[in-house]
This record gives C-alpha cells, sequence and structure tokens, in this order.
C-alpha cells in the first residue's frame, strides 16, 4: 500500500489524510519537510528554529486535513503557511533584522517571477512609504545602519552624535516600523524587529 501511495498526486495524499491515512501523511512529510526547511533556513540562518517552524507547518497539515484539501495547490500554501510561521516567529521574538536583500531573494516555489516582483515591488513601496514617517536624522541613522552595514560607533562619529543617541534613533525607529507595519499582509513583513 505504501509504495503504491508514493505515486499519489499531493492532493490525493490530501485526500487519504482526511481519511485518517497516517502513511500518506508521512509521504507528504518526505516530500515537503527537507524543502521547507532549506527555504527557512536561507532567511533565518539558524538551523534549530528553522527546523522547529518546518515540523510546525508540517503538523499543521495533520491537524488541518480536513479544511486544506480546499486548496488547489499544496506546494504554495505550503510555502505561504512557512513565511507567515516564520513571520509570527519573529514578531513573538523579536528577532534580529531580516534584510530585504534576504526576503527579495526568497522565492516560493509554485510562484512565478512575476508574483514573486510584485510581492518585493509592494513590500518595497510600503517600506519607503513608512520609512518617511521618520525624522530626517532617524532615517539618515536607519539607513547608515541597515542599509550600510555601519556600526553605532561608526554611525556616531559619522554623524557627530553620540553612540547613546544613536542607539536611541535604532530604538525609536524599530519601535517605529513594528508598530505601523503590523497591518501589513504577513507576506509582506519587512526588515524589522529589536536587534
Amino acid at each position: 500500500m505504501a509504495q503504491l501511495l508514493q505515486e499519489y498526486t499531493d492532493q490525493e495524499l490530501l485526500h487519504a489524510c482526511c481519511q485518517n491515512n497516517i502513511q500518506a501523511y508521512n509521504i507528504l512529510f518526505d516530500r515537503y519537510f527537507k524543502r521547507l526547511y532549506g527555504f527557512l533556513l536561507s532567511l533565518l540562518k539558524d538551523r534549530e528554529t528553522a527546523q522547529e517552524l518546518a515540523m510546525d507547518v508540517m503538523l499543521r497539515i495533520w491537524q488541518k486535513r480536513d479544511t486544506i484539501v480546499a486548496q488547489t495547490e499544496l506546494t504554495p500554501y505550503l510555502f505561504r503557511s512557512a513565511k507567515n510561521a516564520l513571520y509570527n516567529h519573529l514578531r513573538r521574538n523579536q528577532l534580529l533584522t531580516l534584510s530585504l536583500e534576504n526576503l527579495s531573494e526568497a522565492e516560493e516555489p509554485g510562484f512565478t517571477d512575476a508574483d514573486n516582483n510584485v510581492l518585493r515591488k509592494e513590500l518595497y513601496t510600503q517600506y519607503e512609504h513608512k520609512l518617511q514617517g521618520l525624522s530626517q536624522q532617524r532615517r539618515q541613522v536607519f539607513h547608515l545602519s541597515r542599509v550600510e552595514n555601519l556600526t553605532y560607533d561608526e554611525i556616531a562619529d559619522r554623524m557627530s552624535l553620540s553612540v547613546h543617541t544613536v542607539r536611541n534613533h535604532m530604538n525609536a525607529s524599530l519601535r517605529y516600523f513594528r508598530e505601523n507595519m503590523v497591518d501589513m499582509n504577513g507576506a509582506l513583513l519587512l526588515l524589522f524587529l529589536l536587534q
């Protein structure tokens, strides 16, 4: 039976999961876990957390097997779920900043380049709009830190500020992004959270 299940499509396996067929679930797990783990690892650079999030996404397939059947394509569903799990994890744990480059390089299997480009453009537009809400000095400190990757000491030196002032500007900027980007779609989370 297990050999026959190997030849099933994702949709057929999901239907089998609805009948509480654990073997069908195990095959789906084998098909997708490593891909989800690799995807999350490329964004997080943290093996343990990437593995935990990938396991959570795969576990939710079993827990929500009755409702997932309505999904037309499993691959995009899983990778959207993985991104949402990542975003929720970052919000919950206030991890280091994700760079815009890392997020934009992450391609979701099952989506076309055009889809990914639209998401990146929307993300960047919303980020730029929110960035304008910072004072000029905070915007400059944020740019030097996040785009030019300067240390607080280097920023303080360049702008003739104290390191304490630079740190305060960054904390205020990151708090501003956390508070003002909550309304964004989960797939459009940007590059914030506490340093």
